[in-house]
């Protein structure tokens, strides 16, 4: 508070009282003025003879002089009255303070309530944080009656500016020397000196974000504590609406994902076949288990018109929507291709080569397993572009042997060459097409189940029928997990020979 200001207010508001007790000490003639604690006249504003006379101290304030023309003064003046009477101006003028300041902290938390009013109207129907910055800004302006004011706030590492001026210019070279002298500090500040301004750092999570700062032309009114608390709240209301965007995002993104997952479940749903077909000769058995984080397994069985059963497994790098589209097209246009009398080879050739630009594109690749099944002959042509584990168990053998695949996935190279093996399935034999949702299911020690461990669950469920083989190996497997979550999808195609009856 300005003391010589507020001491002269005081005297001005009681002149008249001041004239009488003048006119009581000096007569007719008698003068009074006040001055401050540094000696400065401060009332009245009119011309007054300072000289000789009488001081009456306002406590430490200033003092009250009674001056007379002739330079005396009544006896009356005792100094018992002088102390009375500089007593009594001294509680009247601390009084007065005191209310004032009341005041002032009744407009300052009035001010702040309109502005945050003002601001609640202005952002309730907006989720732009741009706009609500822009809205802060203006409302800064406003209550600070500054030439213009800025708000700094760094988004994604990007300093982005929001402008309020009174005269529709900004003036860019003071805005950025300001920035530049705010940026030096770490709190709330006025400057008084130079550019003047006051200035509140918006701060997210403690951590410095940008700078909301009122700038006024050089030798007006000087700041006070009223516009750096003004100031400083609609920092903070800055700050906060930054860390809600944040948090809005996130909630937004998590709810896209949640949503790309559903998508992509249904459709990993909705291409699962509903039931195997009954081919002569052949048991059959599958299973696919999407995971939490859908993947791109899938598995098809097609009986073709000639009574022999085309079939595939393959996973599609990657999880949600895009593994789900890649999965369902590679998916279709294999099927197409079987039904065309393309050979397994053959179908993932073309297949390579109609899909290759997509999978480079999105940079995912396919592994792949495909096969056909003759029920006259028993054979089965089997074609493996990358994929593993894919096992052969003879009738009667204890081991199985794991299949190499031919070529590299479908995806990483624009040309391959697939080679077809042909295996003989005799009745007993079996044919085994897992995803890596298997042998890499962990246990609580992070241990890999493994590729020799899965082979090993097949060869001691030989006995069994497929779907009872495929339960077999699930449960296998989930036991090992000890409850771990599974996080990649489990595909399963068992074909077994049927004995003879």
């Amino acid at each position: 508070m300005n003391v010589s200001a507020s001491l002269r207010e005081f005297a001005e508001t009681r002149r008249e009282l001041l004239a009488d007790i003048a006119h009581k000490f000096g007569g007719a003639s008698g003068g009074v003025y006040v001055q401050d604690s540094q000696g400065h006249k401060t009332w009245p504003k009119t011309p007054v003879a300072i000289g000789e006379g009488i001081r009456i101290p306002i406590g430490s304030y200033g003092s009250l002089h009674l001056t007379s023309a002739d330079g005396k003064t009544s006896q009356e003046s005792a100094e018992e009255i002088t102390k009375l009477i500089g007593s009594l101006l001294e509680g009247w003028f601390e009084s007065e303070m005191e209310l004032n300041q009341l005041v002032d902290e009744h407009v300052s938390t009035t001010n702040q309530l309109i502005a945050l009013y003002n601001i609640t109207r202005g952002t309730r129907e907006t989720w732009d944080l741009a706009d609500k910055l822009r809205v802060i800004v203006e409302e800064a302006g406003r209550q600070t009656n500054c030439r213009q004011a800025v708000l700094e706030v760094t988004l994604d590492d990007i300093p982005e500016h929001f402008f309020w001026t009174t005269d529709g210019h900004v003036h860019q070279t003071n805005i950025s020397s300001i920035l530049k002298q705010a940026r030096q500090r770490d709190e709330a500040h006025i400057c008084q000196s130079g550019s003047q301004y006051v200035a509140a750092p918006v701060l997210v999570r403690d951590k410095p974000t940008g700078w909301l700062i009122a700038d006024r032309r050089h030798g007006e009114n000087p700041y006070q504590a009223r516009e750096l608390k003004i100031i400083q709240a609609l920092a903070d209301l800055a700050a906060g609406f930054v860390l809600t965007n944040g948090l809005q995002a996130k909630v937004i993104n998590n709810l896209r994902i949640a949503k790309e997952l559903e998508i992509a479940s249904q459709i990993g749903e909705m291409l699962i076949p509903k039931q195997l077909p009954d081919i002569l000769g052949i048991d059959l058995g599958a299973v696919c288990f999407q995971a939490t984080e859908v993947g791109g397994d899938f598995y098809t069985v097609q009986k073709l018109g000639d009574d022999c059963l085309a079939f595939s497994l393959g996973d599609v790098t990657g999880k949600g929507v895009p593994a789900a589209l890649l999965m369902s097209m590679t998916r279709t246009v294999y099927q197409t291709l079987s039904y065309t009398g393309s050979t397994p080879a053959e179908a993932l050739t073309i297949l390579n080569q109609a899909l290759y630009e997509d999978l480079t594109r999105v940079e995912k690749f396919v592994t792949m397993v495909v096969g056909r099944y003759n029920p006259s002959t028993g054979e089965i042509h089997l074609a493996n572009a990358g994929h593993s584990p894919v096992f052969h168990l003879p009738a009667g053998e204890k081991e199985p042997r794991l299949l190499e695949p031919s070529s590299p996935p479908l995806g990483v190279l624009p040309e391959i060459t697939v080679n077809s093996e042909i295996l003989q399935l005799t009745p007993g034999s079996i044919l085994a097409l897992a995803s890596d949702g298997f042998h890499e299911m962990r246990n609580d020690e992070g241990e890999l189940f493994g590729v020799e461990n899965l082979g090993k669950a097949l060869a001691a469920a030989a006995g069994l029928k497929a779907e009872s083989i495929v339960t077999r190996l699930l449960n296998t497997v989930r036991d090992y997990s000890g409850g771990m979550s599974q996080w990649d999808d489990q595909t399963l195609l068992i074909l077994k020979a049927k004995q003879q009856a």
